[in-house]
C-alpha cells in the first residue's frame, strides 16, 4: 500500500469545432435549423454522420456531417462560454475535486489550479479515473494505470499531458498537465505554498452533515465476520457513525433508516442492515451499552430523510421536476395522432389517490366511462398509457376488484380503442397456491390474456433474506444461491419483460401489464420493457425520468416496501435486472452499475426524500423539505465506454446461465 499526491497545474490549448455548410439544408421537425451554402456554424456535437449545429441566430438542429466542412479553432477567451471547470479524481473509495481559475493571455485561454489531492493506502494495481466537469456535469474522462505511472516515474515524480476529447460542448479538445509524486515537498513549488489548505486530507476529524446532532458517543470495538477495528462510535439523529483511521471504517457506518434489526446484549449491540451487513459493536461495559440503547430507542421511529438537514440545505429543488409527463409523452409521439389525450380526471387525486395527476387516455372515452372502469379495477387503478411508439404502446393497471363481474363493457371498449392485443396477467403465488387476493381473470374478445405466475412480495423478501448467508460459508455459496431462487426470479422477470417488448416490436401490438394492485411487479415489467425498446431510457437522464414515471408517479409503495412494515425488495430486484441487461450490453448504457447501487442505497440512506413516499400525491410534501436524489452526478455513475449503436431494441438473454450475481451482494466482502 502506498501514499501519493496528485496535482493538475493547468489546462490549456482549448479548441472548438467550427463548420461551413457545403450546400443548402433544412432540418425536419422537431429541430429547427436551415443552412445555406457557405454559412458558418458552431458544432455542439460532432459525429461521423450527423452533427448538432448552432447558427449565429441561435437556431440549432441536426445536420448531416458530409454537408459540413469541419475545422478546429483555438479559443482566445471565455466570454462566449459558460465555463466553470473542475476535475474529479477517483481512486478506489477515495474521491477529490480539484478546482480551477481561468486566465487569459496572448497564448489563449487556459485554466490553472493549486489544489493537491492526497490518496492514502492505494495499491499500484489500481487505476485513477480523471473526470473533467463543467458546472458539475461530466464532459470527459480519462483513466491512468498506477502500475504504468510507477514504471515511468523519474526521480520520484511522474508527469504527462493528456488530451481530452470533450462531448456535448462547443469545445472539442483541451490538454491537461498531470503531476503525480510520492512526496508532497517535491510536488509543491514555492509559489504554491499558499494553497496548502486545499490538500485533501483523510481521517483527520469525523465529518458530519449540517444540522446532524450527536446523541451519544463512546469508544468501541467494531466487529464484522472478517474485520475488527477500534474507534469512536457516534449515534446521531441521522446514523450510527463509526470513526477510526482505517480505510475500512465506512463498513461500520449505518444510516438509521438502513437498520433492519438491532439486538441489545450485555456489553454489545448486534445490527443487521437492509443492505446485507452484519455488525457488532462491543462497548467498554454494560453501562455504556445501556446508554446507547436508551438514546437509540428514544430516536427510533422518528427517523426522517430531513431531520439531519438544517434549513440552509433545503433551497435546492433540482431533480424534483425532472419528469414532465406532457414533454415525455410528446417526445414519444402519443399526443400527435389524435388518438390519446391528457386527462384531468385525476388532477386532484380524487379519482385514484395512488395514480399520477396526469393520465394519458383514449380520446373516445368519456368521464363516465373512466369512472365505470375505476369501479371495475382494484383501487381505481385503470388501464393507462405509459409508453408509446408509432401507434402501439404499453399500458398498465390493477386487476379487477373482488366481487365484481368479470365483464365491464367500458373496460372492453378501452381495450378496443387502445388496440391492446395482449394482456400480461401476473398472478402471485404463495408456495403452490394462487394468492387468495387474486380476483380472477377477465375474459376479452379483442385481446389474448396470458397468465404469468410470479412470487408475491413475501416470497421475494424470503429470497433476498437467504442471500444474507451467501458468504458465511463459502463452501456452500452456490447451494445458498440456488436455494434462494433469486436468479430464478430474475429470469422470470426478464422473460416477461422481454415478451412485452417482443409483442410490441415484432407483432406491432399494444400490451397491457396487470397485477393485483399494479404497483409492485407491474413497474418492474413495464420499466424493463421500455429499457429494452427505447434507447432514451438507457441514458443517465432518461433512466431518471423512467424511474420517476413508472415507480414514483404511478405509486410504488416505497415507504412501505423499503422502510415500513410491508418490506420487500421489489425495487432492488428491478435494479438487479437492469444490471443484468447492462452486463450484456455495456456500451448501450450511459449509466453504470455503480449508479444502480447508489440508487439502491439511496432508498434507505435518509439523505433524500425521493423514495420516502408511497405515491405522487404524498411526494408533494417531501418536495418542500428534502433533496431529490436525481440532483447527484458523480463520475463513477457514468460508463466510460458509452457508445450506443443504431439498434433500438436489445435482444436479452434470460437463461440462468447468462445471469450474474450483482456486485451489490458482494461489495461488503472486504477480504
Amino acid at each position: 500500500m502506498a501514499t501519493f499526491y496528485m496535482q493538475i497545474p493547468h489546462m490549456k490549448n482549448f479548441k472548438l469545432y467550427e463548420a461551413r455548410a457545403l450546400g443548402s439544408y433544412r432540418s425536419e421537425s422537431p429541430t429547427r435549423i436551415s443552412l445555406k451554402n457557405g454559412q458558418e456554424v458552431k458544432l455542439l456535437e460532432y459525429g461521423k454522420y450527423w452533427s448538432w449545429a448552432v447558427d449565429e441566430a441561435g437556431s440549432s438542429g441536426w445536420a448531416p456531417t458530409p454537408f459540413l466542412k469541419v475545422s478546429e479553432a483555438k479559443i482566445k477567451n471565455s466570454s462566449i462560454f459558460q465555463l466553470n471547470l473542475s476535475i474529479v479524481c477517483n481512486l478506489a473509495n477515495q474521491s477529490h475535486t480539484l478546482t480551477f481559475e481561468s486566465v487569459e493571455d496572448e497564448a489563449g485561454l487556459f485554466f490553472r489550479s493549486f489544489s493537491v489531492a492526497k490518496f492514502d493506502e492505494v495499491s499500484w494495481d489500481d487505476k485513477v479515473l480523471i473526470v473533467l466537469e463543467n458546472n458539475r456535469v461530466a464532459i470527459s474522462r480519462h483513466e491512468l494505470s498506477l502500475e504504468e505511472i510507477q514504471d515511468k516515474m523519474v526521480n520520484g515524480i511522474f508527469m504527462t499531458i493528456i488530451e481530452f476529447k470533450l462531448h456535448r460542448n462547443f469545445i472539442s479538445t483541451c490538454e491537461i498537465l498531470v503531476k503525480i509524486c510520492d512526496s508532497l515537498s517535491m510536488l509543491r513549488s514555492e509559489e504554491e505554498e499558499f494553497a496548502k489548505e486545499s490538500i485533501a486530507e483523510i481521517h483527520e476529524d469525523p465529518k458530519f452533515y449540517d444540522g446532524e446532532a450527536i446523541l451519544y458517543n463512546s469508544d468501541v470495538s467494531a466487529v464484522s465476520p472478517c474485520l475488527r477495528l477500534e474507534g469512536m462510535l457516534y449515534l446521531t439523529t441521522f446514523r450510527i457513525y463509526f470513526h477510526c483511521d482505517s480505510q475500512y471504517s465506512y463498513f461500520f457506518s449505518i444510516p438509521l433508516l438502513c437498520v433492519e434489526t438491532l439486538e441489545i446484549q450485555i456489553n454489545s449491540v448486534k445490527i443487521n442492515t437492509k443492505d446485507l451487513r452484519s455488525i457488532e459493536f462491543i462497548f467498554k461495559n454494560a453501562e455504556e451499552t445501556k446508554k446507547f440503547a436508551e438514546r437509540y430507542n428514544s430516536e427510533y421511529g422518528k427517523v426522517s430523510c430531513l431531520r439531519h438537514f438544517n434549513a440552509s440545505n433545503l433551497h435546492d429543488s433540482y431533480g424534483w421536476d425532472i419528469y414532465d409527463p406532457v414533454k415525455e409523452f410528446t417526445r414519444l409521439g402519443a399526443l400527435d395522432e389524435n388518438q390519446y389525450r391528457i386527462s384531468a380526471i385525476n388532477s386532484t387525486y380524487e379519482f385514484c389517490s395512488t395514480y399520477p395527476s396526469c393520465l394519458i387516455l383514449p380520446i373516445a372515452l368519456t368521464q363516465e366511462d373512466l369512472r365505470a372502469i375505476g369501479l371495475y379495477r382494484n383501487r381505481g387503478r385503470i388501464p393507462t398509457l405509459c409508453w408509446y411508439n408509432k401507434g402501439f404502446g404499453i399500458f398498465r393497471s390493477s386487476q379487477p376488484s373482488e366481487g365484481v363481474s368479470l365483464r365491464c363493457i367500458e373496460d372492453e371498449e378501452f381495450m378496443e380503442r387502445s388496440r391492446i392485443k395482449y394482456v400480461i396477467d401476473i398472478k402471485y403465488k404463495t408456495n403452490t397456491k394462487t394468492s387468495s387476493r387474486d380476483y380472477g381473470t377477465p375474459s376479452y374478445t379483442v385481446c389474448q390474456v396470458l397468465t404469468v405466475n410470479f412470487p408475491d412480495i413475501l416470497k421475494i423478501k424470503e429470497s433476498f433474506d437467504q442471500l444474507k448467508s451467501l458468504y458465511e460459508r463459502k463452501d456452500y455459496f452456490f447451494t445458498v444461491l440456488h436455494h434462494s431462487r433469486w436468479l430464478h426470479n430474475l429470469k422470470t422477470l426478464l422473460s416477461v419483460s422481454t415478451s412485452v417488448a417482443d409483442y410490441i416490436h415484432f407483432e406491432k401490438a399494444s400490451v397491457l401489464v396487470t397485477c393485483l394492485d399494479g404497483w409492485d411487479t407491474t413497474p418492474s415489467v413495464t420499466s424493463l420493457a421500455q429499457i429494452i425498446l427505447d434507447p432514451f431510457y438507457r441514458t443517465f437522464c432518461g433512466f431518471q425520468i423512467l424511474l420517476t414515471k413508472e415507480w414514483l408517479s404511478f405509486g410504488h409503495k416505497f415507504r412501505d416496501r423499503c422502510n415500513g412494515q410491508e418490506r420487500s425488495p421489489c425495487f432492488l430486484q428491478f435494479l438487479d435486472a437492469v444490471h443484468q441487461i447492462i452486463q450484456q450490453y455495456p456500451n448501450e448504457f450511459e449509466f453504470s452499475q455503480n449508479y444502480l447501487i447508489f440508487l439502491a442505497d439511496g432508498v434507505s440512506s435518509g439523505l433524500y426524500g425521493t423514495f420516502m413516499s408511497n405515491c405522487e400525491k404524498e411526494t408533494e410534501e417531501f418536495k418542500k423539505g428534502s433533496l431529490s436524489i436525481w440532483r447527484e452526478r458523480q463520475p463513477r455513475f457514468f460508463m466510460q465506454r458509452y457508445m450506443p449503436s443504431s439498434t433500438e431494441m436489445l435482444m436479452i438473454k434470460t437463461s440462468i446461465e447468462s445471469l450474474k450475481l450483482w456486485k451489490y451482494f458482494s461489495r461488503w466482502q472486504l477480504f
